[in-house]
């Protein structure tokens, strides 16, 4: 097995691993939108895996709209709770992109491997991606907006926006990376890649599925007067939801 396809598995697995713990928390919090998240990172890893494994195809490419809607559902139960958001518009977007992905990469793996019809998919996937990480830039900035001056907001939530964002502009680079990568082999660009890949992940799974640790080390110099009834580590993460969207 080469190392390309070490860090393949690599990836795939850290997707299903992440997939548990987004699980576990969904069912801890009760939070509805965590499953959406669930969803996109387990679909990856098991279509990712099982694409390495039969080598019959762009198997992982066939489940490119189910991953997209599930980010726009997982976005919309995370910030436009009960509020006026264009959900509507990007789930149809969404789905025509996950059939041109489709259409396109079954037409290049089984049907007639012309390079065009692999660009053509590629090109949507990247266009895609461009657009739902915008839009988690876009509602993160609006609900860190909303509470980076709320004394009563600990200090980890305003940072889980920040990572948020973060993690949205690294998204926003693998997915180029991946849509206008010609090679597999080995080299510094791959391996950036990777560890971008990686760094994204992870700062995923921080900013939703916070350590106790990490949330204490953040609040370190929390020094609020707590003037509501509740502070926001006492919430249920709908009620934070709908306090984030509070204008």
């Amino acid at each position: 097995m080469s190392i390309a396809e070490i860090l393949q598995i690599t990836v795939y697995t850290v997707r299903l691993i992440i997939a548990v713990a987004l699980a576990r928390y969904a069912i801890k919090t009760k939070g509805k939108n965590f499953w959406w998240l669930f969803g996109l990172y387990f679909t990856s890893g098991i279509f990712g895996l099982t694409d390495f494994i039969l080598q019959i195809g762009n198997i992982f490419a066939l489940s490119s709209g189910f991953r997209f809607i599930c980010m726009v559902l997982f976005i919309h139960y995370t910030f436009y709770l009960d509020r006026n958001n264009p959900t509507l518009y990007f789930l149809i977007i969404y789905v025509i992109f996950g059939v041109i992905i489709i259409i396109f990469n079954v037409l290049f793996d089984f049907i007639n491997p012309l390079e065009v019809y692999d660009t053509i998919a590629s090109i949507t996937q990247i266009i895609g991606n461009l657009i739902i990480f915008s839009w988690l830039i876009y509602s993160s900035f609006y609900a860190f907006r909303n509470v980076k001056n709320d004394d009563t907001v600990d200090d980890w939530v305003k940072m889980r926006y920040k990572l948020v964002i973060l993690y949205s502009f690294i998204g926003i680079f693998t997915a180029i990376a991946y849509g206008t990568m010609t090679s597999t082999e080995i080299n510094f660009y791959n391996i950036l890649v990777f560890l971008a890949t990686i760094v994204y992940q992870f700062t995923q799974l921080i900013a939703w599925v916070m350590p106790k640790f990490l949330r204490n080390f953040f609040n370190r110099h929390f020094m609020a007067h707590i003037s509501s009834s509740k502070t926001i580590d006492e919430l249920s993460e709908e009620e934070v939801i709908i306090k984030l969207g509070e204008d």
